[in-house]
């Protein structure tokens, strides 16, 4: 496992943790290499210059001059939380209402609970603001017990799937977890049982788990967590772990591939997990058939295993994806020292503390709700309790009994 942990801290600085910037527009997450850019009619060309009418967003939330495809009037985007005001998603401002709809791996939610470093799945559609959620799915990569505690290698496991906390924030967050704990685990998997975690959450142990991610029918897995029954495609299942695998109890297709409300464009953040020749396998089948499309990609180097990527693409009605603008995070590159390394590492601490102040300014505010919500049920129980008291009865001691 030593040599899992040490090639997932090597894409640990590409863990997007950027804050907002003045004035609410989103920083992008990372700074993003533009591979490819085709017109609205889904070609890719070579060059890696944007064609005109390419409808591409361009990371500010608005439709750029020459968009075609009819803009962004309505967009599904999938990624990672990287700030709030609204909340910032792949360089996008998303803006939403309190009593938007929310869910967290297919169950109820509400905007309370949305935290930096979530990946979600956002329906958006365009308001006098800009873009405005219609509905927000929180995706959980791993949601249930901790199966094997933090290790020298800053690696721990979560229903038997390898967990690298992504950022220092992330590695405090996991360093006081013991086996048997109940956690969330938000981020990517980068290989077939390997996640980069970009947060890392303690929660109450319930009687259900669960985990969202691509099923693999051959191994029999979910999101890299073993599962009693093969499946296929993009899900999030809940169930009970019985300690070598999940039985699954309830099945959905996953937020952000089984769209409510059909898109004309998406921009979908997801990392390559595997590399053969040509062939490139990501999180996502609609991104894996995307890029095998693109012949001039199928021998980039740049799209080695591991490389976080950004899709703009326009949907079809059969839910295809016809790449707008193909984009990549750079990869650390160990030629250019330790000092510019130790920079990039110190930067990304720093950040993530900002983002990890934001973070727990959001959770008091959070539990500061959840408090006053308990105290006010506890009060009204307290009345109803003592409207309803009544004399007990009285047994002497021969046993008759009094009224």
């Amino acid at each position: 496992m030593r040599h899992v942990a040490i090639l997932l801290a090597a894409w640990a600085f590409l863990l997007p943790t950027t804050v907002t910037s003045a004035g609410g527009v989103c920083a992008p997450p990372v700074g993003y290499e533009l591979l490819a850019a085709g017109s609205s009619m889904g070609g890719i060309g070579g060059t890696g210059r944007a064609v005109s009418r390419s409808g591409g967003i361009g990371g500010t939330g608005r439709a750029n001059d020459t968009a075609g495809a009819g803009g962004i009037g309505g967009t599904g985007i999938v990624g990672t939380i990287t700030g709030f005001a609204s909340i910032c998603v792949n360089g996008l401002e998303v803006h939403y209402d309190a009593d938007v709809p929310v869910s967290e791996n297919s169950r109820p939610a509400n905007t309370r609970g949305l935290a930096i470093g979530q990946i979600v799945a956002v329906e958006a559609g365009q308001s006098a603001r800009g873009l405005e959620a219609r509905r927000i799915a929180v995706l959980h990569a791993l949601e249930g017990p901790v199966t094997r505690s933090i290790d020298q290698h800053d690696q721990f496991e979560v229903m038997g799937v390898a967990v690298v906390p992504g950022h220092e924030r992330a590695r405090d967050q996991a360093r006081s977890l013991k086996t048997g704990d109940w956690v969330q685990v938000d981020g990517h998997l980068v290989s077939s049982n390997s996640v980069l975690a970009s947060r890392v959450a303690r929660i109450e142990a319930t009687s259900e788990a669960s985990v969202s991610g691509r099923a693999d029918p051959i191994r029999q897995r979910i999101g890299g967590v073993a599962v009693d029954r093969a499946a296929s495609g993009e899900l999030t299942v809940r169930g009970i772990w019985d300690g070598q695998k999940l039985v699954i109890r309830a099945s959905h297709p996953a937020p952000g591939t089984a769209w409510t409300q059909r898109p004309t464009q998406v921009v979908i953040e997801t990392r390559v997990q595997q590399r053969a020749g040509n062939a490139i396998r990501t999180g996502r089948a609609d991104v894996d058939a995307a890029l095998a499309n693109q012949r001039e990609l199928g021998g980039d180097d740049r799209l080695s295993a591991g490389t976080l990527i950004r899709v703009t693409a326009r949907l079809d009605d059969s839910g295809k994806l016809h790449p707008l603008r193909i984009e990549r995070a750079p990869r650390d590159d160990a030629a250019k020292g330790k000092t510019e390394s130790r920079g990039r590492v110190d930067e990304e601490d720093r950040v993530a503390k900002e983002a990890g102040k934001a973070q727990e300014k959001l959770e008091k505010e959070r539990e500061r709700t959840e408090r006053n919500d308990r105290e006010t049920i506890e009060r009204s129980s307290r009345s109803e309790r003592i409207d309803r008291v009544e004399r007990p009865d009285r047994v002497d001691h021969s046993g008759r009994r009094d009224r």
